[in-house]
């Protein structure tokens, strides 16, 4: 698996997609996305800056965020150009959150599950709008912050386009303490991980493994070549265990 070949195929695949509630606008030297729901971020990412245009380009984007009162992230890949992107983007005060590593796994190669330890959890696929605030509110417990724009954009997604998203929840005791769901762009080749993650009293016992292997099974079934991730620091052991290939680094900012 060359990474910069697969990089590129997954750049070409993103640009042509779009999100829930964002404006998708693709032009020759970035992907930009503007929020339509309040609270929530823009994003400005797969830069190609043009060379001695850099600080214009980026200070457009800039001007053009502040013009609508917009937080926005520029999301910076390892391949992106130029390769001083990140010392620019600091230098007009952007400030790197925690760097993530963009990771693929070739369904090709992976033909077992991950073992679990069969714990007394349940997973259960998210099949209505309860389902979705319980997978929300998962995600709040673990990173400690809440995420105003997090609910609407997933139940208008489920709604709308529901082929283009599957979302799985686990629970002890009707109490929901994990998640993991999977966007799959139409015609993608790359449907993407998201949301993986498991409240601390439950960590270290097979639920993570759990919430990956319907994933898993899922994508499979569903013929794709590959499954994509961007992995915290946490979570990326766990997947090179499972057969994932390091692509690029990525960082938010």
């Amino acid at each position: 698996m060359n990474p910069a070949d697969i990089f590129r195929a997954y750049v070409a695949d993103r640009r042509r997609q779009d999100i829930e509630q964002f404006d998708r606008e693709c032009f020759g030297h970035l992907l930009r996305y503007t929020a339509r729901i309040p609270g929530a971020e823009g994003m400005v990412t797969f830069a190609n800056l043009s060379p001695g245009c850099e600080v214009r380009q980026i200070v457009e984007q800039v001007d053009y965020f502040s013009s609508i009162r917009q937080d926005f992230e520029w999301k910076v890949y390892e391949f992106d150009r130029p390769d001083r992107l990140q010392a620019l983007l600091a230098a007009e005060l952007f400030v790197a959150d925690e760097s993530e590593v963009f990771m693929v796994l070739s369904l090709d190669r992976r033909s077992r599950k991950v073992a679990s330890c069969q714990g007394a959890w349940e997973v259960r696929r998210v099949i209505d709008d309860a389902g979705v605030r319980d997978v929300v509110t998962v995600q709040e417990r673990v990173w400690g912050r809440t995420f105003p724009w997090l609910y609407p954009q997933l139940a208008k997604t489920r709604q709308r386009r529901p082929t283009e998203l599957s979302m799985y929840c686990a629970y002890d005791g009707g109490e929901p303490v994990g998640t993991g769901y999977t966007e799959f762009p139409p015609g993608s080749r790359f449907p993407e991980l998201h949301g993986g993650a498991v409240l601390e009293g439950w960590r270290g016992r097979g639920m993570y493994s759990d919430l990956f292997n319907v994933r898993l099974e899922e994508a499979k079934q569903r013929g794709h070549d590959f499954l994509c991730v961007d992995a915290a620091p946490m979570s990326r052991p766990i997947l090179e265990r499972i057969g994932f290939d390091r692509i690029c680094a990525t960082v938010p900012m």
